[in-house]
């Protein structure tokens, strides 16, 4: 996956495949939040959920933005993506800025009912936070204008054959 920024930082290779108690501590939260999602929707008629892959790997890599930093919109090649925020400054509950927010846009899709509506959404989040989505799902980080820096790890649920 080759995530596109401005300004930050993207780490390289899988952090899944690193060794150490942090990154099994990231692990066990993030799946346990794959399987509490899959769990939660069952009984809702979505496809996502009926075909759900019965083997998948995770790739996961973080990114650290700074002032000015952004991450233009794209997609995922996963089945299901998520961002868990690691350090990020507090929006103030009485006028929240959209400043390093996740933004999930139809903007881009081909499905001809969103052309019209150009469907977005900003996800206010905090520190220890954790979103999952549909990786077909466009999305972006509306540019970030604090002096302090924003780190999320975002990952792929992708399936095996």
């Amino acid at each position: 996956m080759n995530t596109p920024k401005v300004i930050g930082f993207k780490s390289l290779g899988n952090l899944y495949d690193i060794k150490s108690n942090s990154i099994n501590r990231c692990k066990k939260i993030i799946n346990e939040c794959i399987y509490e999602y899959k769990k939660r929707f069952s009984e809702k008629n979505s496809i996502l959920i009926k075909k759900w892959p019965k083997k998948f790997t995770i790739n996961a890599w973080y990114i650290k933005l700074k002032k000015g930093g952004e991450v233009l919109p794209h997609i995922h090649d996963g089945w299901l993506s998520g961002v868990f925020y690691v350090k990020k400054i507090k929006n103030h509950k009485f006028s929240p800025t959209k400043d390093g927010e996740l933004e999930v846009n139809y903007k881009f899709s081909q499905l001809k009912e969103f052309r019209k509506n150009f469907y977005k959404k900003i996800i206010y989040v905090d520190q220890g936070d954790l979103v999952l989505f549909q990786s077909s799902l466009p999305h972006r980080v509306v540019p970030y204008k604090n002096n302090n820096e924003r780190i999320s790890i975002a990952f792929d649920m992708k399936p095996l054959s």
